[in-house]
């Protein structure tokens, strides 16, 4: 982390680095898959003030992923002999900006590109994926990608504030798990359009009201399910959450949430 003096204000740099490690084995009566799978990613962040009132944001990221992987079925053979590798790479970025119209109220927007490798359990159906009968051969899940965009207004006063956010967002390529065949593939690309709404209040000193909605109009836009809804979104969602602190020790909340229906 890193802060910088600008005319406009302080720069805030953030540079860093993920590694996630996985070892994976399914034994099961059907077939074994093991995968020791590696990702790694290197990150920079640059939050820069053009102005008092202007801010910018830009970010990238780049990530590999590498996949160690046996599997094979009872009934059908090795597929996937010990030593196998799919490997990947991926890279997105992020840019954004905002700016403090008066002291109170301030918008927003950023366009965002996102990457999702294929997790290590969701390659346990390959065992199968050249000779299983049906529904036919399914390829290799491969890296995901996509794009998204936000445009919203924030208010902030004192302890109070309040937040609205239009969004969309297009995937190529989602991965899914096709319940009929056992695996997980590229069922085409999908696209989510929406927006989330959030508050927070106080009514007194120690009362905390937040509220939180989102919308979101989410469906698959090609492959064999081309207009489908995407499997296990809600169009609605929201919560709602009472807070009270007794002292410096002791506090409750309640808290309701609900979703709406969800294409199984």
């Amino acid at each position: 982390l890193g802060q910088y003096s600008l005319p406009g204000g302080t720069a805030h740099l953030t540079v860093g680095s993920d590694l996630f490690s996985t070892d994976y084995s399914l034994f099961s009566s059907v077939g074994t898959t093991i995968n020791e799978q590696e990702r790694y990613s290197v990150y920079a962040q640059a939050v820069i003030p053009l102005t008092e009132r202007l801010v910018a944001t830009l970010g990238a990221r780049h990530a590999d992923v590498e996949n160690d992987i046996f599997a094979s079925t009872t009934f059908l053979g090795v597929s996937l002999p010990p030593g196998s590798e799919i490997d990947d790479d991926a890279n997105a970025g992020s840019a954004g900006v905002s700016y403090q119209v008066i002291d109170d109220w301030r918008v927003f927007a950023r366009a965002d590109a996102n990457y999702r490798f294929a997790n290590a359990d969701e390659f346990s159906g390959i065992a199968n994926f050249n000779v299983f009968p049906f529904p036919g051969p399914l390829p290799f899940p491969t890296t995901q990608t996509g794009v998204g965009y936000d445009f919203g207004v924030e208010w902030r006063r004192g302890r109070n504030q309040a937040r609205a956010a239009l969004y969309r967002m297009e995937i190529d390529d989602e991965i899914a798990f096709e319940p009929s065949s056992g695996q997980n593939f590229n069922i085409g690309d999908s696209r989510r359009h929406g927006v989330n709404v959030q508050v927070a209040y106080y009514p007194f000193e120690r009362l905390r009201i937040d509220a939180h909605y989102s919308y979101v109009d989410a469906e698959l836009t090609s492959g064999s399910f081309d207009g489908s809804d995407i499997t296990f979104v809600a169009e609605h969602s929201g919560h709602i959450r009472g807070d009270y602190q007794f002292g410096k020790s002791f506090g409750v909340f309640l808290e309701l949430t609900g979703t709406s229906e969800r294409v199984l």
